[in-house]
């Protein structure tokens, strides 16, 4: 009987911290006192009054193009990187021709 109360302690506890990685950073670092005077216990609103990150394109800062060019290698397949990256060859090599 132990054992079994023991083995549901440690799920509870497992379970507990996936949740609380769930929250935002700002949040699960708040004191207590701070979420209990702010925003009452409340937490749906401490996460909504987060600031949250902005993205990449809406602070208008283009990546460089390594990490561009990485970023596409993992989003696209393999055959539609490797036919861009030809494509954008051809196109640098054309104005060196004229």
């Amino acid at each position: 009987m132990q054992a079994e109360a023991d083995m549901i302690e440690k799920k509870l506890r497992s379970s507990l911290e996936v949740e609380l990685l769930k929250l935002p950073e700002r949040v699960r670092s708040m004191p207590m006192s701070e979420l209990l005077a702010k925003y009452d216990g409340n937490l749906s609103l401490a996460i909504s009054s987060t600031p949250r990150r902005s993205s990449i394109r809406a602070s208008g800062i283009v990546p460089a193009p390594c990490i561009r060019a990485a970023a596409l290698r993992v989003l696209m397949p393999a055959r539609s990187f490797a036919q861009r990256q030809q494509r954008r060859s051809i196109e640098m090599l054309e104005p060196m021709a004229t």
